[in-house]
Order: structure tokens, then sequence, then C-alpha cells
């Protein structure tokens, strides 16, 4: 995996890593990894750069009120 960006806000952040397949670029994913407080709590594999981008913003920005992480509130 290659770090691709980072994100942060608050007490969190959000790292997009490339997960490159070389033997067809058409199936690279990104996975997305959330931290708050330094604890990771939530990683997701999605198939599109800019949605990986998308998921990293929101959740470093507090999303909005109607969206918490299951295990969020655990931390």
């Amino acid at each position: 995996m290659n770090l691709y960006s980072e994100f942060y806000g608050p007490g969190r952040k959000a790292t997009v890593e490339l997960i490159n397949k070389h033997w067809d670029k058409s199936f690279n994913t990104w996975e997305v990894v959330m931290y708050q407080n330094e604890k990771v709590i939530q990683k997701m594999t999605v198939s599109s750069e800019s949605i990986a981008e998308n998921i990293a913003e929101d959740f470093v920005n507090g999303g909005n009120s109607d969206s918490m992480l299951l295990n969020e509130g655990l931390v």
C-alpha cells in the first residue's frame, strides 16, 4: 500500500492509501483509515479515489449530526 493523502481535524485523522493491483490498474482500490485520538476506529475500502477522499474529509470535519461511526462512542 502507498500513502496517498492525509486529512486532519480536531482529534481526528484520516489516511487514504492506494492498494495498487499491479496486474491491472482497473482493479486498484483505496483504503480509508479513520483515527480518533490516535486510535484506529474504522477502515473502509472503496473503488474510487474521489469517494475515499470524500469519506476522509467528512470524517475529519465531523460529518453531519446524523452520521456517526458505530464504535466512535467507545473511544
